[in-house]
């Protein structure tokens, strides 16, 4: 899947933690080349774990293993291209099943 943003993002940022935990409202400014995401962190098919921030566009819409306090879990990337997008609102999460060309102003598919 292919990314294009072309400024800079302020994005939520949550390290990751148990999905019941409440986590205090910080922003952060992305690095160039990286995009809001909301992560999911996955036991099984068990839902356990959520995250915000940035990331590297080559994780956007795929998923890694990832130890959080000794045991591996699922991380899955969902990530948008506007500022402050990535809510835990799946509305505003770009999908992760097709490639979208993402501008300032809209969100289109690429076509090949």
């Amino acid at each position: 899947m292919v990314y294009l943003c072309l400024w800079l993002l302020r994005c939520n940022f949550c390290p990751l933690l148990e999905k019941s935990e409440s986590c205090p409202y910080f922003t952060t400014e992305c690095p160039p080349g990286e995009y809001c995401t909301s992560s999911r962190g996955f036991y099984g098919a068990l839902h356990v774990l959520s995250a915000q921030g940035c990331v590297r566009a080559d994780l956007c819409g795929s998923s890694e293993m990832v130890t959080y306090r000794g045991v591996q879990y699922k991380v899955r990337y969902a990530c948008c291209c506007q500022n402050e997008c990535n809510e835990l609102s799946p509305g505003r999460i770009c999908g992760a099943s097709s490639a979208y060309r993402l501008t300032q102003h809209s969100i289109a598919p690429l076509i090949q």
